[in-house]
């Protein structure tokens, strides 16, 4: 019996020491639990206290801001930034110039603007970007005047002389708005009687289209036939044709317009052969036959220049011939 109750002692004892290191594992794994937890549980806490600041209000929604408020808010931004340009220090006056800018912003205040303002530096040129200006404005001043003055003069001599005289020819210098003309006067007889004058204006000064070669004499026919690439050259081939084929009307010559015109070997009648070329010159092709090369848009020019042979022609047969009719035998006459 002894024996069974000192069993039963020891067992009991067991079971009090089991007991005991089971309480002394859940204590440390509760320990552990506490040291392992303290940052999550903070920010628990840190979110609930947010969410306890959080307004009630939505917070997409935006806060409407009075007119009255908004302008306001534009007057303390502008007076707030020239104060803060005011205390930054800067190179104000000659060297630099003040530059504002208006922006539109959107925070807790609501929609407005607000104006910034900063200083720019003024970029200034050296002593030689300051010579070449002055070099290439003194150039262009100079070249202004010359051209002013040679106009001034031309016009001047223009209306001091009132004619130019060519080979002989007189030409009036006659004044239309922007334009110059030379007017030349050919008298027409019948018999003794002198019954009419013929005017020709020439657009081109007599001395330069007198500059224009012509190779060879005019020789006069009763029949003329005129063979011409078509210049338009903004009108002025119309008006050279037109121009040219008075002198030869006015000497009683019958003119006509053939493309499939060429030069005659038996001289029956007077070929003017008008053509494109590298340079302005009339060339005499045959008796009465004519190469009139044109460079450019220069048709006046060669016009008038075969204007002024046939000009020469009717003076001589006015000054040898006036007592005769002018249509009455031009062979004879010229």
């Amino acid at each position: 019996m002894k024996n069974e109750e000192k069993d039963g002692e020891e067992k009991s004892s067991d079971t009090d020491v089991l007991e005991d290191e089971e309480k002394k594992e859940e204590i440390a794994l509760e320990k552990n639990k506490e040291e392992e937890t303290p940052e999550e549980d903070k920010k628990d806490s840190d979110d609930v206290q947010h969410e306890d600041e959080m307004p009630d209000k939505d917070v997409n929604k935006k806060e409407e801001v009075p007119e009255e408020n908004k302008k306001e808010y534009v007057e303390e931004d502008k007076k707030e930034n020239r104060e803060a340009s005011e205390d930054i220090p800067s190179a104000k006056g000659k060297d630099s110039e003040e530059v504002c800018g208006t922006f539109e912003v959107d925070d807790k205040k609501g929609e407005h603007e607000i104006v910034t303002c900063d200083s720019i530096p003024k970029k200034h040129a050296d002593k030689k970007e300051l010579k070449s200006h002055n070099i290439i404005l003194r150039n262009i001043l100079i070249v202004l005047g010359l051209v002013i003055v040679a106009f001034i003069t031309w016009m001047i001599f223009l209306n001091f002389i009132g004619s130019v005289t060519y080979e002989g020819l007189s030409f009036e210098v006659v004044s239309q708005g922007d334009l110059i003309f030379y007017k030349h006067v050919v008298p027409l007889y019948n018999g003794d009687a002198h019954y009419a004058n013929y005017n020709f204006f020439l657009r081109k000064n007599p001395y330069k289209t007198g500059e224009i070669p012509f190779e060879g004499e005019l020789n006069i026919r009763n029949f003329a036939a005129i063979n011409t690439t078509a210049f338009t050259c903004e009108g002025k081939g119309i008006i050279a044709m037109a121009n040219m084929v008075k002198p030869f009307e006015v000497a009683g010559i019958q003119v006509v317009n053939d493309q499939n015109a060429s030069c005659d070997e038996e001289s029956r009648y007077m070929l003017l052969h008008i053509f494109p070329g590298d340079e302005n010159k009339i060339v005499q092709t045959g008796e009465s036959c004519y190469d009139m090369t044109v460079r450019e848009c220069d048709i006046l020019d060669v016009t008038e220049r075969m204007m002024i042979e046939m000009f020469v022609k009717l003076k001589e047969a006015d000054d040898n011939m006036q007592g005769k009719d002018m249509g009455e035998d031009v062979g004879a006459i010229l």
